[in-house]
Order: structure tokens, then C-alpha cells, then sequence
């Protein structure tokens, strides 16, 4: 891992659904040689309900 990067314990990446965060967050936990966690879709209780109708519910998929 690079030296300036020693100081941060943490890196996020967010977006909206579909944009490639865990692609991109994958690719880094690899690069800098990090431990990856990623969000459980199954634990959002909101998820179904937002590919059904995507405007309504998409306020609550994203702040859980």
C-alpha cells in the first residue's frame, strides 16, 4: 500500500444502484491490498419493492 495511504483506515464508495461500486471497490481493495467489505443486498428490506417501482422507493433503498 502506498505511504500516503497508510493514514486512512477506511475508503467508501457509493453511487447509485447499477454504477459499478463493488466493481470499483473490488479492484481497489486488490490494488492497495485492503480488506474488502461489501453491502448484503439481502439485508435490505427495501430492494424488492425498488425494482418494482424504482421513483417511489428509492429514497428508503438508499438510506438503508
Amino acid at each position: 500500500m502506498p505511504d500516503f495511504l497508510q493514514k486512512f483506515r477506511h475508503v467508501a464508495v457509493e453511487g447509485p444502484i447499477g454504477a459499478g461500486k463493488t466493481s470499483l471497490a473490488r479492484r481497489l481493495a486488490e490494488r492497495l491490498g485492503a480488506e474488502l467489505l461489501v453491502e448484503q443486498p439481502g439485508e435490505n428490506p427495501f430492494l424488492a419493492r425498488f425494482y418494482e417501482d424504482m421513483a417511489r422507493h428509492a429514497l428508503p433503498t438508499q438510506l438503508f
